[in-house]
């Protein structure tokens, strides 16, 4: 288990767990799942007091066979996400909990539970159809109250392009535009739910318990804007609450002012440019690298896992991290990350 809490005056604020199978435990799926169960409950009794688990995302190796048994805890909460994306640790199934003292955000799964909406481009609209209708049922909206959200496609380089499509007629019905704002964002390959589903999404939105101010990041130095080549999503998002600011940093890989691929084929040179933009956008939140409670690596070509671990356990050996294999919406990009910040 690997953890990082943000307090203030001692009280907890925010953790962070990225938990992955003891040793001991055995070889097939149900084991390690019961294990990081039985970590997880530990943790629950055990870490300090005043917080509650607020999300929770399992990564899976082999989905269709491994669904069956986490069903029941997808039943019990809308905040379990349920992805396949292979950990790169050897291990089966690896989880990343999220705790907070507060109800000032909202963490939501939302899935297409049978594929009535036919392809990539049906079901994104969907899932942000009932964002929306949820959202609007308190007087919300996507523009105003969605920050950030996890766009999780099938067969990523044939869907990729319909997922965005949808994605941006739902921001056109929205008024978001280059002058306004987008939405923190990663869109990556990832599977969920029965055959058929091509696309499911997480989200994080502002509840409407707390006044809350949001600034959207932009280092054009390092990364141009994302609407110039048509995907439309912010490369991060700082929110300020009353007792602290998250920041939460997109999906970002090796790419230039231009939007270019940098090193194309070399994977730690792609590593390397990846962490100097990310660090760009910390930077503009006002953040640092010991801010960061959390980041999500993915890989392309699992054969990079062992250089990319190395590489990064070496840089940053207090975060919290996970590398899990899923490939970029552009198949010359071998590495993306993510990461979420704390703020006192």
């Amino acid at each position: 288990m690997q953890y990082k809490f943000r307090s203030k005056d001692g009280a907890l604020l925010e953790a962070d767990l990225i938990l992955l199978p003891a040793k001991h435990c055995g070889r097939d799926f149900e084991s390690q799942f019961k294990n990081l169960l039985e970590q997880l409950s530990d943790f629950t009794r055990h870490g300090q007091e005043g917080s509650s688990l607020v999300f929770l995302r399992l990564w899976l190796s082999d989905l269709r066979n491994q669904l069956p048994i986490v069903e029941e805890l997808l039943s019990l909460s809308s905040n379990v996400s349920v992805i396949q994306q292979a950990p790169l640790c050897g291990a089966k199934v690896a989880a990343w909990a999220h705790f907070s003292a507060h109800d000032f955000l909202e963490w939501r799964s939302h899935r297409v539970e049978q594929p009535l909406a036919e392809g990539a481009f049906g079901q994104t609209t969907a899932l942000f159809e009932g964002l929306r209708g949820s959202l609007g049922l308190r007087g919300g909206s996507v523009g105003e109250d969605c920050l950030r959200t996890w766009l999780y496609v099938d067969d990523i380089d044939t869907n990729y392009a319909d997922m965005v499509r949808a994605r941006n007629e739902v921001f056109d019905l929205e008024g978001l535009r280059p002058d306004t704002h987008y939405i923190a964002s990663t869109g990556i390959e990832g599977r969920a739910g029965a055959p058929g589903v091509k696309v499911a999404m997480d989200s994080v939105c502002l509840s409407g318990k707390c006044p809350a101010s949001v600034r959207y990041l932009r280092v054009p130095e390092y990364m141009n804007d994302t609407a110039e080549y048509g995907v439309r999503f912010e490369r991060g998002a700082r929110v300020t609450l009353d007792t602290h600011s998250i920041v939460f940093v997109s999906g970002t890989a090796s790419i230039d002012p231009h939007g270019e691929i940098l090193h194309p084929g070399d994977v730690l040179a792609q590593a390397s440019r990846m962490l100097e933009n990310i660090g760009a956008v910390l930077e503009a939140a006002g953040a640092r690298w010991s801010d960061v409670g959390q980041m999500t690596v993915y890989l392309r070509d699992i054969t990079d896992a062992g250089p990319v671990s190395e590489f990064l356990s070496s840089r940053f050996p207090d975060i919290p991290l996970v590398i899990v294999q899923a490939p970029v919406c552009r198949p010359g990009w071998l590495i993306e990350a993510e990461c979420l910040a704390y703020l006192n």
